[in-house]
């Protein structure tokens, strides 16, 4: 038994002990040097429990909060060592404030220095679930310079959590740092290394559990100056007659022969069919990655077929050349190209009346942006329908035997719902949830009776919309592959040869929620599917003469899309169903200074024609231009109130067509377009 003198003297010991930790926290982590040198966070707080040392928590609205506010985000957690190298950390956060919070679970007590040349790594396996499907995850690193100043995070797409996705996900977050740069000012010099909860929405609960490999330091693979990158997986497209664009990565010599030249040919077997040659030391000389960009014309009698493309630098004043480097695959053909359509909110409906007819070409409508059509709300009983909404968006757009339909089977009834009062960002309480799985035998049913009614006029379905947001999607990857099972397995037995369309996220990073959820019965979800993709904004493609329009291109994200099939051993054509520039998300170039928003109507136009060429070089075979009638007017970021400036602004203040972007498109579809024989 203690006396009450002696447990009062082990309560001031503890209080002078917590006073000592706090002021160390402070100095370790909010210091002069402090990685969050704003008010924003709150006060950092040591853990007695290693395997990881601190946690930060910040809110969006830059009030300051101890640890233990009831009006907080707060963390629960349990820590442990698996491995002297392996951490183990279960936490569930909680959000119990009015605004958004962040919260930062750091590994390491200190910095760790890399020097020029060297690779750092950091790997995790992780099992998250969020109820707000806003709340985003990663591993890596906070960066410092030299003297340990903050400089930004390192926390690459491959670093990133899924929300949504039922089981563990491989996570890992690298950094190169340079051998050579111009100026040591900014240059990351040190790491620490962190878990970060990002965006957690007011009421939001995330569950986690990771486990993490302390960072290391790794080899780095030296690529040899001059060498040449195939191509990921999928064949690009070309037609005879045409422009034929493609890009050839690679890295450069800065002591590149002023006599280098390049060639590019298509090959059958060892046969040379086409060869197209330039100087090569104006792309090729610089000593780091090269993207050195082809714009070929070619023949119009070029025999129809798949060619192999092959790339070659030769330095005639060298005795020693490389050998050519077969780049990936080529289709031409003349009837070879992408379906480009568009949504369509209220025609019919009342932009007849407010707009007019729609003006341009299109070659399919997707059925999600009609108020007719994007709610299944013919689905009015368990085997009960009213067509007449229906009937008339298709009479609408397609006549018989018009292939013009892209039917979305996204979102239940809330009489058919499984959770009827939860709220979703469409206005009808239980849309986001999956149906009771006592009506999936009705849903099926719903498919195939939607898709007998449509017979002849479907371009394709797909399987729900942007299943990695939660005001789309509130169930778990099985219950959205066991979802698009029924979608595919009921579209099939009425017409095969309507090609069924993978859940699209809302970008390629997402494609791995897709590309592992299993049915209850273990099919993988991307094996119900025939065309695969995410949708994508923001991401222009590159002009005439290869120059990017923005420092995100439609290259780089097809590039992840590409990456992500590979990892998963998806080798399917790929689609966009949603596309879209106009935002304020921007990040211009310097070769082209003035953001899509600020276009004028040519220069949009034709931005918008360059992108959609890109995306035909890069083989997208289905792209949704979203959107020609959303109505959502901002006058700085989205004039005329369409993401690809379809729209403009009349002086009565009323929306018009923009003809010059309009044309544009119609340029478009005649020279990408699929054609049909």
């Amino acid at each position: 038994m203690i006396s009450k003198t002696s447990q009062k003297l082990l309560i001031l010991v503890i209080a002078l002990g917590l006073v000592g930790l706090s002021w160390w926290t402070l100095n370790h982590f909010a210091g002069p040097d402090s990685l969050w040198p704003s008010a924003r966070a709150s006060e950092p707080a040591r853990l007695e429990n290693p395997p990881y040392v601190g946690i930060e928590i910040h809110h969006a609205d830059g009030q300051f909060r101890s640890v233990d506010a009831p009006r907080s985000v707060r963390v629960a957690h349990q820590t442990r060592w698996i491995s002297p190298d392996t951490g183990q950390i279960d936490a569930t956060i909680t959000n119990q404030s009015d605004t958004s919070g962040d919260v930062v679970l750091y590994l390491r007590r200190s910095n760790l220095s890399i020097a020029p040349g060297e690779r750092i790594v950091q790997r995790a396996w992780a099992q998250v679930s969020v109820t707000d499907k806003r709340s985003e995850l990663s591993v890596g690193f906070h960066a410092m310079d030299e003297q340990g100043r903050y400089l930004t995070q390192i926390a690459p797409m491959s670093s990133k959590a899924v929300s949504g996705l039922d089981g563990e996900q491989a996570l890992e977050a690298s950094f190169e740092r340079p051998t050579q740069v111009a100026s040591s000012s900014g240059v990351i010099a040190m790491v620490l290394p962190r878990i970060a909860v990002y965006n957690i929405a007011a009421g939001a609960t995330v569950k986690l559990s990771v486990r993490w490999q302390q960072a290391r330091t790794e080899e780095v693979s030296r690529i040899a100056p001059g060498q040449v990158l195939a191509w990921s997986q999928a064949i690009r497209s070309a037609r005879p007659g045409e422009i034929w664009r493609f890009d050839v990565l690679g890295t450069g010599q800065s002591n590149a022969s002023p006599l280098l030249t390049s060639t590019v040919s298509l090959r059958k077997g060892s046969s040379v069919v086409f060869q197209a040659s330039r100087p090569a030391s104006p792309s090729w000389e610089s000593p780091v990655k090269v993207r050195d960009t082809w714009r070929v014309p070619l023949p119009q009698d070029l025999p129809e077929g798949t060619y192999t493309a092959h790339f070659e630098l030769i330095d005639p004043s060298s005795s020693s050349q490389r050998p050519s480097v077969a780049l990936g695959e080529v289709r031409i053909s003349l009837h070879d190209g992408m379906l480009i359509g568009g949504a369509f909110h209220r025609y019919p409906g009342i932009s007849e009346r407010n707009i007019g007819p729609i003006e341009g070409s299109h070659q399919f409508v997707r059925s999600l942006a009609s108020e007719f059509m994007h709610l299944t709300q013919w689905w009015i009983g368990e085997d009960e329908y009213d067509w007449s909404g229906l009937d008339r968006w298709a009479n609408f757009h397609a006549d018989k035997g018009e292939r013009r339909l892209l039917v979305v089977f996204s979102g239940s009834p809330t009489w058919a719902s499984s959770s009827p009062t939860q709220e979703s960002s469409m206005g009808v309480p239980g849309n986001a949830a999956p149906p009771a799985k006592r009506f999936w035998p009705a849903y099926g049913r719903m498919v195939k009776a939607t898709v007998a009614r449509l017979k002849g006029r479907l371009t394709a379905v797909e399987c729900w919309n942007e299943p990695d947001l939660g005001e789309f999607f509130t169930g778990t990857s099985t219950e959205l592959a066991d979802l698009c099972a029924i979608v595919h397995d009921n579209s099939k037995a009425v017409d095969a040869s309507v090609p069924v369309i993978c859940p699209q996220p809302t970008n390629p990073h997402a494609l791995s929620l897709i590309y592992s959820a299993k049915t209850s019965s273990g099919r993988p979800l991307h094996e119900l599917c025939d065309m695969v993709g995410s949708h994508l904004y923001d991401h222009p493609g590159h002009d005439q003469a290869g120059r990017a329009y923005d420092r995100r291109t439609i290259a780089d994200a097809v590039e992840e899309m590409r990456r992500a099939s590979k990892r998963f051993g998806v080798n399917k054509p790929l689609a966009i169903t949603e596309y879209g520039l106009s935002s304020c998300q921007a990040t211009p170039t310097d070769d082209h200074p003035t953001p899509f928003f600020r276009m004028s109507p040519e220069a949009a136009g034709e931005a918008l024609y360059q992108s959609l060429a890109s995306m035909h070089a890069e083989g997208i075979k289905l792209v949704g231009l979203y959107s020609y009638d959303e109505g959502v007017t901002d006058p700085n970021c989205r004039p005329g109130g369409s993401r690809l400036r379809l729209m403009e602004v009349a002086e009565s203040g009323r929306q018009k067509p923009s003809r010059p972007v309009i044309r544009q498109i119609d340029r478009a579809i005649k020279d990408f377009g699929l054609r049909t024989r």
